[in-house]
């Protein structure tokens, strides 16, 4: 085993145990053994680590209580998938995709579990076709989660979503008018954002390193009692392009 797979086998393993503080003693330690003994420290592998999650999410050996157990599944997934990110196991392939088609199915996707009556969910499409050079999985899954979460923190107003095509690179921006966070709190979320993870909240600690690996980038502002907006952009090359038409 090299010191890469080792390093990556020890910092899977001290994330996963710090979950302990969450569900309590009794389940967390009970967690703890599983995954050491699936990927006890002494011989793990990348290709292990990743039959470990699908292993552990197939036979259900996590769900020690029917309430905590999808929660679990969730969060180790994350702490596994961001490991794996950071390691570059994940492949990035770019592919032609017409973003005008997908982008607004990308959004409700995103926000339609954590809807609420009387708040606004808005996406702002300018594009009648816009064909960019991106990997639609990666950049969906980002999309997704940012909506996610826009969505999750908002109580009344509005969520709205649009992006646009200026100079080789796609922007992309996610703007709620939900709780907002603190000073302290962005600060905090930043650190995460700069590799200081913990066990919970790694959805946009994946999205960033994701967006680093495609070249990216993301900058979040916030403002408790106003909102968050979320701004991701991301180099790509464009092959079509058709924007919608203004009403006269």
């Amino acid at each position: 085993m090299t010191s890469q797979d080792d390093a990556l086998a020890d910092e899977v393993l001290d994330s996963i145990e710090s979950i302990a503080e969450i569900v309590g003693i009794g389940y967390g330690w009970h967690i703890v053994a599983y995954l050491i003994q699936t990927l006890g420290k002494g011989g793990t592998t990348k290709t292990q680590l990743v039959e470990a999650e699908i292993n552990m999410v197939e036979t259900g050996a996590l769900v020690v209580h029917h309430h905590w157990g999808n929660q679990l599944t969730h969060i180790i997934s994350n702490v596994l998938n961001l490991s794996r990110i950071e390691a570059n196991m994940v492949e990035i392939v770019n592919r032609p995709t017409d973003l005008a088609q997908v982008f607004q199915a990308c959004c409700e996707n995103g926000w339609e579990k954590s809807r609420r009556p009387g708040v606004h969910y808005i996406v702002e499409n300018p594009y009648d076709r816009l064909v960019v050079d991106i990997d639609m999985d990666q950049v969906g899954n980002i999309i997704q989660q940012l909506t996610l979460n826009a969505a999750q923190h908002t109580q009344n107003g509005m969520v709205r979503a649009r992006y646009d095509y200026i100079g080789r690179r796609l922007f992309v921006t996610i703007e709620d008018t939900g709780e907002g966070m603190t000073r302290s709190k962005l600060a905090e979320l930043n650190a995460q954002l700069a590799g200081s993870h913990t066990t919970s909240g790694l959805g946009l600690p994946i999205c960033k390193e994701l967006l680093n690996q495609m070249g990216g980038n993301m900058e979040i502002s916030s403002e408790v009692g106003m909102g968050t907006t979320v701004w991701i952009t991301l180099p790509c090359n464009a092959t079509e392009m058709k924007r919608k038409k203004m009403a006269s």
